[in-house]
């Protein structure tokens, strides 16, 4: 329940909620920072980390410091993130890669605490917004499809198929409480989009 749309309930439901956003952003507003600053420091935050994280999964992958640059940089500056400034959770993609990693680790690896920590990572990044919750789940599924023969071996396929349901069930879980708001105000408010707005928004 937010102070905006009084007195509406669920407002901060209205648009995304930004909680991992505004968790890194409450220390500077508790020590008197203005909303400003507060959002150019968590802008900032997100072009940074994004890159930062990035770049240390591909170093690890490959070796090689000079690629995890390049590929944290095209993470951090591109089209889509320069051109989104205004809206803040578009630059925060740093825990994308970090779940990537966990991933890769849970398949090579099939312990409980790589489990633990791919749903820590896709939960995180789930929470930074609602179309990343989707792109997230999306890409974490299809990157353990493409990769059957590590998941379907007869070295581990349960343990590790067990431990991938595992950690699925616990990023949806976690993140359950924050998506109940946006269905009361799609009951309450009717925020819902027709087929012929949904269209209009589309890619061509």
């Amino acid at each position: 329940d937010a102070n905006i749309f009084y007195p509406a309930r669920h407002s901060l439901a209205f648009s995304e909620h930004l909680i991992p956003q505004g968790l890194l952003g409450a220390p500077v507003a508790w020590l008197g920072g203005s909303p400003v600053l507060v959002f150019n420091l968590v802008l900032m935050a997100g072009f940074v980390l994004t890159g930062w994280a990035t770049a240390l999964v591909v170093a690890q992958w490959t070796g090689d410091w000079v690629a995890g640059a390049l590929a944290g940089s095209v993470a951090a500056f591109n089209t889509h993130t320069l051109s989104r400034m205004v809206h803040v959770q578009a630059v925060h993609v740093e825990f994308l890669p970090l779940a990537f990693f966990a991933l890769d680790r849970l398949l090579r690896s099939p312990t409980v605490r790589h489990a633990c920590a791919l749903a820590g990572w896709a939960t995180l990044q789930m929470l930074c917004s609602g179309y990343l919750l989707v792109f997230t789940a999306f890409c974490l599924v299809s990157a353990a499809i493409v990769r059957p023969h590590e998941w379907l071996s007869s070295r581990g396929t349960w343990r590790t198929t067990a431990l991938l349901a595992a950690a699925g069930c616990m990023a949806a879980l976690a993140c359950f409480p924050f998506l109940l708001p946006y269905a009361a105000v799609r009951e309450e408010q009717h925020l819902t989009r027709a087929i012929d707005e949904v269209g209009r928004y589309s890619a061509h």
